[in-house]
């Protein structure tokens, strides 16, 4: 008798569904679109209801992921639904993902998490598509896709204004325009999740200017922060290495970014030397990160503007109407 064959866990996932707090202003592409405000997760409706309760829905009933939770102000979403499983958290960006990482380790002591944001409307086969290759690559410290940019302009819509950036999917493959996917999945315990909190506020608030402002804003920003925490390495008899690392690294990936043709496995590899613990980077049989441009439009086309969340809103009704027509019995039957 054969063995079963093996079904991968599901992975905890938490939706991050807070308040934007800074400045809403769009580069030149955006220039005519509306930028959106408030709580993304409430104020974007599909099928007349929040977004973010139609999100958790479809990526529970995937069966990829589970439990499902939602970081966000516990009053205003639990107000707008009462089922939803509420990590309260309301301030910046970084705050936020630490008090979702740590809410949904003590919620599940879990040693994989996942996390997206409550303003996309993912299309199931997307989601399969992009789980498939997850499963392919794990164990590994990190998993952020890049979105493979449609030949045909126009299925951008009303996304079609968002930086994009080429990478070759493979070594000797031609580069190709990409858009970041929001979907990560990541291993906790082998990130420097302090460095990650700060620069991952950072790039948000920075995440529609041009590479190399976002990287003169970013390294001034943690500097000083990375000089100390080296300094105490010196204490105490350790090397320091974080501010090499992470202004070396990081001046590299913006290099890579503005040539345009770099391999998305070397970028990888040098998010992971910024992000990943040194220890875990030496330990045998170490994978790296990954960062594979994939097919995945819909978990691309977030919802900045509000031209994007009417488009959202849209296609909601659509694949409502289609799953609708799907399930209704044959009438020839």
């Amino acid at each position: 008798m054969t063995d079963p064959p093996h079904t991968p866990r599901p992975v905890p996932l938490v939706v991050m569904a807070g308040r934007d707090r800074h400045d809403h202003s769009l580069p030149e592409a955006g220039r005519d679109k509306r930028p959106l405000e408030g709580l993304k997760g409430l104020d974007v409706q599909v099928g007349g209801r929040p977004i973010v309760v139609e999100l958790v829905e479809r990526m529970a009933r995937s069966g990829h992921f589970s439990p499902v939770l939602v970081a966000g102000p516990a009053a205003a979403y639990r107000a707008a639904s009462p089922e939803l499983r509420v990590i309260d958290t309301d301030g910046e960006l970084g705050e936020n993902l630490r008090a979702a990482l740590e809410g949904a380790e003590e919620a599940t002591g879990a040693e994989v998490l996942a996390f997206t944001t409550c303003d996309i409307l993912p299309e199931a086969g997307d989601l399969e598509r992009l789980v498939a290759d997850f499963l392919r690559r794990s164990p590994c410290p990190f998993w952020m896709p890049l979105i493979r940019v449609p030949d045909d302009p126009a299925l951008l819509g009303a996304s079609a204004w968002k930086p994009q950036y080429r990478f070759r999917p493979d070594a000797g493959e031609a580069p190709v325009a990409t858009l970041p996917g929001h979907l990560i999945i990541v291993r906790p315990a082998t990130l420097r999740l302090p460095l990650i909190y700060k620069l991952f506020e950072l790039a948000y608030r920075t995440r529609n200017r041009s590479v190399t402002y976002r990287l003169v804003v970013m390294t001034a920003r943690v500097l000083s922060s990375l000089l100390w925490r080296d300094l105490r390495f010196v204490a105490t008899l350790r090397p320091p290495t974080a501010t090499l690392e992470v202004v070396g690294n990081g001046v590299r990936i913006a290099r890579a970014l503005r040539a345009g043709d770099a391999a998305s496995a070397e970028v990888a590899g040098l998010v992971g030397n910024i992000f990943v613990r040194h220890r875990a980077r030496q330990r045998p049989g170490a994978r790296p990160g990954a960062l594979p441009v994939l097919e995945g439009l819909s978990f691309a086309k977030d919802a900045d503007t509000e031209e994007e969340a009417r488009e959202i809103e849209e296609r909601g009704r659509r694949i409502s109407a289609d799953e609708s027509a799907a399930a209704a019995p044959d009438p020839g039957a």
